[in-house]
């Protein structure tokens, strides 16, 4: 007796066909979500050895604020991406930071 699609042998056959399917699909999607998670490249590791300074922002945005008239800060790694912004808030004029 021949197969067809409309018959129950051949559509449990079909539908073990497209599990295969779709779970040879999923094996190979689910990996490259995790290769698509950004990677923000903005100054990172900042230990603030002398004065007053707080680090804040998410994602490729970072703030600095300095809230005393000088301060050093000793950076694990100091870049900045295009799209991506480092601000550095002082509290007046003749105020200084040494980045190193």
């Amino acid at each position: 007796m021949k197969q067809n699609c409309f018959s129950e042998t051949g559509l449990l056959s079909g539908i073990r066909k497209l599990r295969i399917l779709l779970q040879s699909v999923t094996a190979v999607l689910v990996p490259s979500f995790f290769v698509w998670t950004p990677v923000y490249s903005n100054p990172r590791g900042g230990v603030v050895v002398h004065g007053d300074v707080q680090f804040s922002g998410t994602g490729g945005n970072l703030q600095i604020r300095q809230n005393s008239r000088n301060a050093i800060i000793n950076w694990e790694d100091f870049s900045i991406d295009a799209g991506e912004l480092t601000q550095f808030r002082q509290p007046n004029s003749s105020a200084a930071v040494l980045n190193r």
